[in-house]
């Protein structure tokens, strides 16, 4: 008969009880708890395996989708299965896999299962230390996974203890114990006098049930008081090399379902290092360390259907962790184009756009580059489009910014274009704490203007100004920023809907090139037609000279599609006018570029 008793009224159950599914739910809900509580705290311990920081965010985003998305039920089979699914889907880095995989290989041990009796317990335990282990390619000892492999064996070995509270209490013991152990167990830990920060996360994850076994309903108020302070940490942050700098996942659907991890592993083993594989059927997570993200994801297409993924620049996060630039971190979109350098020498982040490309949807300038673009878009079995990153994506941009900045700034695409700034509004709102500002502005640009504004807002950044009065400058300028884009060919805006099927018949029958540019509201327009590019230049010449006359330029860029000789003739003039030279000539983005086309060109500036 399952057990229904309350956790306030197990603190004295015997060993000879049971384990139902509504216990089960409330270890798993308070140990992640604990550990978003002291997200803080875990990221400033993480040196290993790379010291960019994040180690903590990572384990407290995966715990908090696991309790937004699981479900309880009496039935502990079920209310794992609940558990795993929410784990494995929305696992991030290399610790939250490998906790996720811990989750999964204990719902597949109790699947079948209403209640468990403590050996029960300690035997799946032990079962999903074997499925948390067998996931990574290179198992290391002094990391989480050895701190559950001996919490699982104490739990084995403790069955002499009278009640549950004891049993647990004991195991959290040993857990302690071994984690205070792997100081000792890599260098670079030793190095810093500090333990893992993934062994301390399951630590943390083994207090809250401890606490839940202990204090019940009252256990959450209890953690409160726990919040390890993190100021006392101090860390001995070196400039460490990273071979493979970027930190990449792949939810993936193998094309052959049999294949096995092993397999999957040996094709990725020499594209990088802490690789690490999660899931079953037909899902699985892919985590690995490798300098070419790109080229990772085209190795994985080729086995299987990449669901979702994402990159993170781990040198970018160390640099943050070590010595951040301002006080005011600046966030924005692949949208915006301007050099890679600038935003990363600010210590800023971008949120990728994602390009679908015949039902893969890949991550604007990461592994969507405008070389792939361009060397695919005319054999596309359909016509490419973008997608705004997922609310996910946007919290956890913010959420490591957070984790280095007190003020973060966030500059995002026009929000006629994108739902991307509504999404930030909603995350900033939520994420905003005593102490912790977020301000996100609607751009009502996009492409070079949009990166012009955000190079501004470095500018203003480097030279100590607040989150506020960036920006209310930013704000301002938005409204003396214009883009021009002579476009070469209309068959892409129509493809994308920028331009009508009528519009373009018509504009096409008379030979005309549009000029494209941005209205007060944010919304595309067309500015101009044209019998040619030169045409095209011309009149653009002319409106930035009268500009330049009228109001001076404060700063332009310059961007092209897939031929950067577009731009010339036109580049020397436009300087002749400025009389300086362009902030940036870069190709445009690829979720830019599958509306403007192939022979696309552009200036934006801002007067002033």
């Amino acid at each position: 008969m399952v057990n229904n008793m309350t956790m306030a009224h197990m603190e004295g159950k015997p060993l000879g009880g049971s384990i139902d599914g509504t216990n089960m739910y409330d270890f798993i809900i308070s140990g992640a708890g604990n550990i978003i509580i002291n997200e803080k705290y875990l990221n400033k311990i993480n040196v290993f395996p790379v010291p960019d920081g994040d180690t903590g965010t990572n384990l407290a985003l995966t715990m908090r989708t696991i309790i937004s998305k699981a479900e309880r039920n009496i039935s502990i089979g079920k209310t794992m299965a609940s558990v795993a699914k929410a784990a494995i889907e929305n696992a991030y880095g290399n610790s939250g896999m490998i906790f996720a995989q811990f989750l999964y290989g204990f719902a597949e041990s109790v699947k079948q299962k209403d209640i468990l009796t403590v050996q029960e317990f300690a035997a799946s335990s032990a079962q999903a230390v074997q499925y948390a282990y067998s996931a990574v390619s290179s198992p290391k000892e002094g990391t989480i996974l050895t701190v559950m492999r001996e919490w699982t064996e104490e739990l084995k070995n403790s069955t002499v203890y009278d009640t549950l509270e004891n049993w647990f209490s004991r195991s959290f013991e040993k857990a302690q114990i071994i984690v205070e152990q792997t100081k000792s167990m890599m260098k670079v830990l030793r190095d810093n006098n500090v333990v893992d920060s993934g062994a301390k996360g399951f630590l943390l994850f083994v207090e809250g049930i401890l606490a839940q076994v202990r204090h019940g309903s009252n256990a959450s108020s209890i953690l409160e008081m726990q919040i390890l302070d993190e100021s006392t940490v101090e860390i001995n942050h070196e400039n460490v090399s990273l071979d493979y700098p970027f930190c990449s996942q792949f939810v993936i659907k193998l094309h052959r379902p049999d294949e096995s991890d092993e397999a999957l592993m040996k094709s990725l083993s020499t594209m990088g290092d802490s690789l690490v594989i999660t899931g079953g059927k037909p899902f699985k997570q892919v985590h690995i360390h490798t300098d070419a993200p790109d080229k990772v994801m085209a190795l994985l297409l080729k086995n299987a259907e990449v669901a979702s993924h994402k990159v993170d620049d781990m040198a970018l996060q160390q640099a943050m962790v070590q010595n951040p630039k301002n006080r005011v971190g600046i966030l924005t979109d692949s949208i915006a184009d301007l050099p890679a350098s600038a935003i990363k020498e600010a210590m800023g982040l971008v949120i990728p756009m994602n390009v679908i490309h015949d039902g893969t949807a890949y991550l604007d300038k990461v592994t969507m580059t405008p070389e792939i673009f361009y060397n695919n878009i005319d054999t596309m079995a359909l016509h490419p489009t973008s997608a705004q990153p997922t609310i996910a994506s946007v919290e956890r941009a913010l959420a490591i910014m957070l984790s280095h900045y007190d003020e973060v700034l966030g500059i995002f695409v026009s929000e006629k274009m994108s739902g991307l700034y509504q999404h930030a509004l909603k995350v900033a709102e939520r994420l905003s704490t005593a102490g912790k500002k977020i301000r996100i502005i609607d751009s009502k640009q996009n492409s070079a203007a949009e990166g012009l504004l955000v190079l501004e807002a470095i500018r203003l950044a480097n030279t100590g100004m607040s989150l506020d009065e960036i920006g209310d400058k930013i704000a301002v300028l938005r409204d003396q920023t214009h883009i021009y884009v002579s476009v070469d060919t209309l068959k892409f805006m129509i493809k994308g809907g920028r331009v009508s099927k009528a519009q373009g018949l018509i504009l096409s029958k008379l030979h005309l090139q549009p000029v494209v540019s941005i209205d007060d509201q944010g919304k595309g327009s067309i500015w101009a037609k044209t019998l040619s590019r030169k045409q095209a230049f011309k009149k653009i010449l002319k409106k930035f000279q009268e500009d330049a006359q009228k109001y001076g330029i404060h700063s332009y860029g310059l961007v092209y599609a897939d031929d950067a000789a577009a731009l010339e003739g036109f580049r020397d003039k436009i300087a002749k006018i400025a009389g300086k030279a362009p902030a940036f000539v870069e190709p445009i983005s690829s979720a830019v570029a599958l509306n403007a086309g192939r022979g696309a060109a552009a200036i934006a500036y801002m007067k002033g």
